[in-house]
């Protein structure tokens, strides 16, 4: 190798050497064989030697392939994110359950769902007929079940009766009973700020 070409890839080095004649002579020829093509080259072109347009096409070839190198993480990134996105939509699925009244007078149901972030209720005070049930959809947990408090008054006037409780472990499809059958207890105020 030349001291000229130190430090320099051995392609990169060749093409740096002077032409010999077939060499520029098969370059013209590749020339004309592109402009017969339809590829015609701009009257810029017209003064560059066969040599540095050879070494013009190394660099380009050479870059492009590390482009390609560069683009490779990038579209693997792009496709693992994609599916950790899915694989947080697969733990946001819903479990369908049924909310029934079990009891023989109409009953105000709220519905909470614990699983949901931050939890939050799903009806509120929805009315119940009497041995009838409303379908709930609710957000399963890690493992795959809901997880729901609910609270029930009677819709009927004059009877003050409510319930409530706390249900884990739902699966698609399971039933919850609601009822409304003990006495209500008053919800204690908190004192106004600066009060004892």
């Amino acid at each position: 190798m030349s001291p000229t070409c130190a430090g320099i890839s051995t392609v990169i080095c060749r093409e740096m050497q002077p032409a010999k004649a077939g060499r520029r002579a098969g370059a013209a020829r590749d020339f004309n064989r592109n402009l017969r093509h339809g590829r015609g080259n701009s009257s810029a072109m017209g003064g560059i030697d066969s040599t540095s347009w050879t070494m013009g096409n190394v660099f380009t070839r050479e870059l492009r392939g590390r482009m390609r190198k560069l683009c490779q993480p990038a579209v693997i990134l792009g496709l693992l994110l994609t599916l950790s996105a899915g694989a947080t939509a697969v733990g946001d699925d819903m479990v369908a359950i049924k909310v029934s009244n079990d009891g023989t007078d109409d009953i105000l149901v709220t519905v909470y769902d614990m699983n949901a972030e931050p939890p939050g209720a799903v009806i509120v005070r929805q009315r119940i007929s009497g041995f009838a049930w409303i379908p709930v959809s609710v957000t399963a947990g890690r493992a795959g079940f809901g997880h729901i408090q609910w609270t029930a008054t009677s819709a009927v006037a004059g009877q003050h009766r409510c319930g409530q409780r706390d249900t884990r472990g739902l699966g698609n499809d399971d039933s919850v009973s609601v009822f409304a059958d003990s006495p209500c207890v008053a919800r204690a105020s908190r004192p106004a700020p600066g009060t004892p």
